[in-house]
């Protein structure tokens, strides 16, 4: 439901503590096993958000930020780092690199 995750991103604009931790813990949940819900976040400006409550005085408010952006992150799979610890972008498909993984796995 794109409408709802639009919905949420709004929220964690919100001047209520409460109504900031409960946003980014459902921004979270809605992303943790979802491309979609991941590129709706990324495309209704979520992930600048969740950057914003990372400097909310309220810990709890943090931690959830924090936890929705890592879960937005880790999903990624056109993201890793290389061996200096550079993060990189992979710009071939997510199928192009499933099948180069096999590959390389066998």
């Amino acid at each position: 439901n794109t409408g709802g995750i639009a919905v949420l991103v709004a929220l964690m604009g919100s001047v209520s503590v409460a109504v900031q931790m409960k946003a980014a813990a459902a921004v979270s949940a809605a992303c943790m096993d979802c491309t979609r819900n991941r590129q709706e976040v990324i495309r209704a400006d979520g992930v600048s958000k969740l950057l914003e409550l990372l400097g909310s005085p309220d810990p709890r408010v943090q931690e959830n930020a924090a936890t929705a952006l890592a879960v937005i992150v880790k999903q990624r799979k056109d993201v890793t780092s290389n061996e200096e610890g550079e993060v990189v972008r992979d710009d071939r498909s997510e199928v192009d690199a499933a099948a180069e993984d096999r590959r390389n796995q066998a």
